[in-house]
């Protein structure tokens, strides 16, 4: 049995750990992965964080890779996406066994003119 209180609760621990994670990523990978959720979401009309992992640079790591939660977080404040108003996709990355993953609807996406 849920009630509301359950969900208060359950919400505040997912804001404590996601300030926690954030606050021990590393800088320089906090740094490259908002550059690269604003290179996908220029690139990409829509996307999901396997797209965004994609796009950071391979010398930027960190112990935490859930750190890129708040990063992600930034990214809607700062109006650069937003839930896409479909389905979950499928992770494309092995370590997350095909698990649902959000897809984001990107707000500054640039598209190319045809050549």
């Amino acid at each position: 049995m849920t009630d509301q209180g359950d969900l208060f609760d359950a919400r505040e621990a997912r804001d404590e750990a996601m300030d926690r994670v954030d606050k021990h990523a590393d800088i320089d990978w906090l740094a490259e992965a908002q550059k690269a959720v604003f290179k996908t979401a220029t690139e990409m009309p829509y996307f999901t964080s396997d797209d965004v992992h994609e796009r950071i640079d391979g010398n930027a790591s960190t112990h935490e890779p859930r750190a890129l939660g708040p990063v992600m977080l930034r990214a809607i404040k700062d109006r650069w996406m937003m839930k896409a108003m479909c389905p979950s996709a499928p992770s494309r990355r092995k370590s997350l066994h095909a698990s649902p993953r959000t897809v984001w609807q990107s707000l500054i996406f640039k598209q190319r003119a045809k050549q």
